[in-house]
């Protein structure tokens, strides 16, 4: 769950708040038994995951929500009309590429705060086929779907997009590519948030860092800020058995 506050709208001089909520879900064509040997068979199943999901979408109530490996039906016949009964729009929903997949991303937001401008989705496995052809074997068929929205009431231009993971399983030319996207974007003075496990990423192109820990916002801030006050170095200390007379040994404990 993530807090957004304090943006500000240069047409008009408001201050909008807002909250995302993303979610990998598994979806239910992928939580087999055989893959999750250890696990429960009855906690796999989707009519029971199911309940779940709709206990933390309705306890956190987020204004807009990004979940990741959801099944196609699940889409239409259980996330949709359950989101919408919350006050969400119908949602957008990209599905992964290739024969086989049935699961993709998707992205729903409160339909009393904002509005959709436009969609796109970008599939991974078609930019690598034009651009690395040679390459092309070695990429996914992984999606990214990108939505711009406006808050209501607000007749300016969009004030944020949403990039969950853009990058994602992108080969590092692809990756540099999206990242001047995102900065050239960031110059027409259109807010981006970006959900990201690549921290060289997030110090390339963001200007304001959120980092997670079990599911609560642990800390906010410019990178400078944040390496003040909590990059003070770390200790390592090594434990080894060895005898007395051990010269390397006791050179690795002087250490």
């Amino acid at each position: 769950m993530i807090h957004i506050k304090n943006i500000i709208d240069d047409h008009h001089g408001s201050i909008s708040t807002f909250t995302i909520l993303t979610y990998n879900c598994l979806a239910s064509n992928l939580a087999e038994p055989k893959y999750f040997p250890r696990t429960d068979p009855t906690h796999l199943d989707f009519s029971y995951r199911s309940k779940l999901f709709e206990h933390e979408l309705q306890s956190f109530n987020a204004d807009i929500v990004c979940l990741q490996e959801i099944h196609q039906d699940d889409f239409h016949q259980w996330l949709s009309p359950f989101l919408f009964q919350l006050g969400y729009g119908e949602g957008t929903f990209a599905k992964r590429g290739g024969t086989k997949a049935k699961d993709g991303v998707v992205i729903f937001f409160k339909r009393d705060k904002f509005k959709l401008i436009n969609q796109y989705r970008l599939d991974y496995f078609d930019i690598a086929q034009v651009q690395f052809p040679t390459e092309a074997s070695l990429a996914t068929y992984n999606v990214a779907l990108f939505c711009l929205l406006q808050i209501q009431n607000n007749k300016g231009p969009p004030l944020a997009a949403i990039l969950d993971e853009s990058t994602t399983g992108v080969d590092p030319n692809a990756r540099q590519q999206m990242q001047e996207i995102f900065l050239n974007a960031v110059k027409t003075k259109l807010t981006i948030i970006l959900t990201s496990h690549s921290m060289n990423e997030c110090e390339r192109v963001c200007n304001r860092f959120g980092i997670m820990v079990n599911g609560q916002l642990a800390c906010l801030g410019t990178i400078q800020y944040l390496i003040s006050k909590f990059g003070q170095g770390y200790t390592i200390e090594i434990k080894v058995r060895s005898s007395s007379d051990d010269i390397n040994a006791t050179t690795i404990k002087k250490c």
